[in-house]
């Protein structure tokens, strides 16, 4: 069906990540250039400021061998932290997906990405598009308005965040170091030079064979 949910929605304004355009400002390019290179085939991004709010993917369908690859999309948007909507958009059908639920590892990829959906309609439910215009469209999310509906908006929490997810790792760690009887001030700067030896591994700058 030749219809296009981002312009229905009034996302035709959002940026496309194939070419990256110098003429952006400097922190959306790096967005873009982030989901260029790590989210796995995504087309497009929303912005609200500079941050990215909303990204976007087309899919032939949404079959099994498409379903593990949107995990691994949506593990990405979750490790990012930036993004709480992932627009999935089939010939036939639209469906969001929830940006800062913890990503999943699914026997039955099917049943558990249901788990991360916030809404999901076929293009031809005229009604199901109408509510779906009217939650999850670009006034809606850009007035702030999606946030008072909450039927849907609470589905979106905090401590599900990769951030709360590092907080809580983190506290684990460091009890299992503390069982081991080790100084506190050197549990302390292990967990530190962890996480910044991660941060280099991330910009590229060290790799496991540095090591």
């Amino acid at each position: 069906m030749d219809f296009s949910i981002m312009d229905y929605l009034g996302f035709s304004n959002s940026v496309f990540v194939a070419d990256i355009d110098n003429t952006l400002p400097l922190v959306k390019r790096h967005y873009v250039r982030q989901a260029k290179e790590l989210l796995f085939g995504i087309d497009k991004i929303h912005f609200l400021g500079e941050h990215p709010t909303v990204y976007f993917k087309s899919v032939p369908n949404f079959e099994t061998i498409v379903l593990r690859e949107l995990t691994k999309v949506h593990k990405s948007i979750w490790n990012q932290g930036k993004a709480p909507f992932l627009f999935v958009e089939s010939p036939t059908e639209i469906r969001v997906y929830n940006g800062f639920e913890k990503p999943i590892y699914p026997k039955d990829t099917q049943q558990q990405l249901e788990s991360l959906e916030l809404f999901k309609a076929e293009k031809t439910d005229a009604k199901a598009l109408t509510e779906l215009k009217r939650i999850f469209g670009a006034v809606s999310i850009e007035t702030g308005d999606f946030w008072a509906k909450k039927e849907h908006a609470d589905k979106i929490k905090f401590k599900t965040r990769v951030e709360q997810a590092l907080i809580d790792n983190l506290k684990e760690t460091r009890r299992k170091l503390i069982a081991t009887d080790l100084h506190i001030e050197i549990i302390h700067d292990i967990l530190l030079r962890s996480l910044f030896l991660l941060y280099l591994e991330d910009r590229k700058a060290t790799d496991s064979a540095f090591y």
